[in-house]
C-alpha cells in the first residue's frame, strides 16, 4: 500500500469561518474511501494551512503546512510511489508561473505523484516530459495567479477610495 497525502489550504482568517475545509476535506475522504484497499492514510501527512495566502507565499514560510509537506517530500519522509491529493493546483500556489511551477516540478522529481480532484488530473514524473501536461499546468497556474492579482487590485481600489473619503 501507498501513502495517501492531503494538502487543503484556503487563503484568508475570513474564510475560517466558511465551507473550504468541510469541501476540500470531502473530496480527499471520498477518493481515500474508493481507493483504500490502495492507499494508507497516516494523520502526520493530512496538512492544513489555514488562511494561509498562496498568493503571498504565506503557506511556504516557516509555520506554513505546505512547506512542511514539500520538506517532507525532498527528505524522502513522503517516500516515492506516494500520492499527494489536493483539490486544485491553486491550492498548491497561486505565486507567479515560476515559483508555483518550480515546487510542483520538485515533488514530481522525487517521485511523489500529485492528483488534483476538481479534474481528476493526475501528475507523475514523466509528466514533467509531456508538453501538454506541462501547458495545462501552466494555464492552470496563470490562471489561479491572475485571479489574485485582480482580487488585490481591486481591494487596493477599495481602500484608496475609502481613505480618500475618509480625508474628505
Amino acid at each position: 500500500m501507498k501513502l495517501l497525502v492531503s494538502y487543503v489550504r484556503w487563503s484568508t482568517k475570513a474564510q475560517d469561518s466558511g465551507d473550504s475545509l468541510r469541501r476540500q476535506n470531502d473530496m480527499i475522504d471520498a477518493f481515500y474511501h474508493k481507493h483504500s484497499d490502495q492507499y494508507f492514510m497516516s494523520p502526520t501527512h493530512r496538512y492544513v494551512d489555514k488562511g494561509k495566502s498562496g498568493f503571498h507565499q504565506k503557506h511556504k514560510a516557516d509555520g506554513g503546512e505546505f512547506k512542511r509537506m514539500l520538506d517532507n517530500v525532498l527528505s524522502e519522509n513522503i517516500p516515492a510511489g506516494s500520492l499527494i491529493v489536493m483539490e486544485n493546483f491553486d491550492r498548491a500556489s497561486r505565486a507567479d508561473i515560476d515559483s508555483a511551477i518550480d515546487d510542483i516540478r520538485q515533488i514530481l522529481r522525487k517521485g511523489v505523484e500529485i492528483l488534483t480532484l476538481s479534474d481528476n488530473e493526475r501528475y507523475d514524473k514523466s509528466s514533467l516530459s509531456d508538453p501538454i501536461r506541462l501547458i495545462k499546468h501552466i494555464l492552470i497556474a496563470e490562471r489561479a495567479h491572475q485571479e489574485s492579482v485582480v482580487k488585490q487590485e481591486r481591494t487596493i481600489a477599495v481602500w484608496k477610495a475609502k481613505t480618500a473619503k475618509a480625508i474628505e
